[in-house]
């Protein structure tokens, strides 16, 4: 602990010189000098190192440390990219240059989640620099896409690279450990007249004795169908918790909505874009069903979508992003051994909860390795101007890392 207090400046220099590459996701495919920056730290620090691209020209960096084959490993997990840039002139420090202030580190990625990185960097550096080895092996993944739902960390557990325990390093301010997050899942809903009416059709849709069964589908999507997800919602929000989670987190988004464009044709398709939340212990497939039972029930009750359903396809090509949940507890060894470390750091009893975003885990958690997230920052300051990351946030965090990683992966002093 006192040799990570020493190193203080050392810390900072780390987490600015994360911030100073642009790896901005979007647009992506901007990763490839900060990984090779990583790598060249994991090596200076003893670790093996593999390099494969986990989309074409976009590579993932994972290290390896290996230890004396005497105790657990251990997984860090990290992605290398930071949200997209959409208002610098929003910004009052520059978003890419890691400027400290105080006791801040201020930069686009500080909090989400370089500093994680440098976090996992320096408790490594300290041990080496004080003559420690480690009975079992850590593996440092850097990966890429997070922000985007890109398949960096899916791309390892696809590759086979495992551990008995893994920290996923997204922000929870350094004083909370989670062992459980939810899911997201995608849809594109489609309303489809087959016929192209002229805007002078109208009349017959809508007043007394038309008799024209049509439908401007913009207004039955905004009228139907959204009313309709929102009661699913809703009702969600009071039958569906989680013992781990805050109550209702189980939600519904509609974030995009495209169709008509013509002054003179009444729109005959429109598309709207959900993104479906989902709790830890749910099955995906079985809260499809649930949105795809209440669409057909609404369908059911208006003449129109009765002779027109609407379809729905999960994960679509435009936004095909799928996150998935961890579903664990505070009895997971790890998750509870990882909190008593951090409350011998802090002077306090720290409880394993549940998180209410998503991240990369749940690819690990599938895959069977037993997953938390913890790591420095703080999530209400992250994808917005003057994104900041705390030192003595980052500080704790480091100090954390270390201490577990000689009580989960055993530790013997071999050098001065």
């Amino acid at each position: 602990m006192a040799k990570i207090d020493e190193r203080e400046g050392r810390l900072v220099e780390l987490v600015s010189a994360l911030i100073a590459f642009p790896t901005n996701n979007p647009p992506g495919s901007n990763e490839a000098e900060a990984q090779a920056w990583v790598a060249e730290r994991m090596a200076a620090v003893g670790m093996e190192i593999e390099s494969f691209d986990a989309l074409p020209g976009r590579p993932n960096v994972v290290g390896r440390l290996v230890g004396r084959s005497e105790g657990r490993s251990v997984m860090f997990n990290g992605h290398i990219d930071v949200a997209e840039l959409r208002t610098p002139e929003a910004w009052s420090y520059p978003p890419f240059e890691g400027t400290v202030e105080g006791r801040r580190i201020y930069g686009l990625g500080s909090s989400d989640m370089k500093s994680a990185h440098a976090g996992f960097l320096l408790a490594l550096e300290c041990l080496r620099e004080l003559g420690y080895t480690l009975g079992g092996d850590v593996i440092y993944e850097s990966v890429i896409g997070e922000e985007a739902g890109e398949p960096g960390t899916k791309a390892c557990v696809d590759r086979g690279i495992t551990a008995d325990f893994a920290i996923v390093g997204e922000c929870s301010k350094a004083e909370n450990v989670f062992a459980s997050s939810v899911g997201i899942v995608n849809a594109r809903i489609t309303l489809t007249d087959p016929v192209t009416r002229h805007l002078i059709q109208r009349r017959r849709m809508i007043r007394a004795g038309g008799g024209l069964n049509a439908a401007n589908t913009i207004e039955k999507m905004a009228t139907k169908i959204i009313p309709a997800l929102l009661e699913l919602e809703q009702a969600w929000g009071v039958f569906k918790s989680h013992p781990m989670l805050p109550e209702g987190q189980a939600l519904i988004n509609v974030f995009s909505i495209e169709g008509g464009g013509n002054t003179f044709i009444i729109p005959n398709e429109c598309r709207a874009f959900i993104t479906v939340v989902y709790l830890p212990d749910e099955d995906v497939s079985a809260v499809q069903r649930e949105v795809e039972a209440t669409l057909a029930a609404v369908a059911a009750t208006d003449p129109w979508l009765l002779e027109h359903p609407p379809a729905i396809e999960w994960t679509p090509e435009e936004f095909p992003i799928v996150f998935l949940p961890i579903d664990g507890g505070p009895d997971v060894e790890g998750a509870s051994l990882l909190a008593d470390c951090l409350g011998e750091i802090v002077g306090r009893d720290v409880v394993v909860s549940g998180r209410d975003a998503i991240m990369d885990g749940g690819w690990l958690h599938q895959a069977g390795i037993p997953s938390v997230v913890f790591g420095p920052g703080d999530k209400s300051v992250i994808h917005q101007p003057d994104e900041y990351v705390e030192i003595d946030d980052v500080l704790t965090y480091t100090k954390t890392l270390a201490l577990f990683l000689t009580r989960w992966c055993g530790i013997e002093r071999t050098g001065p």
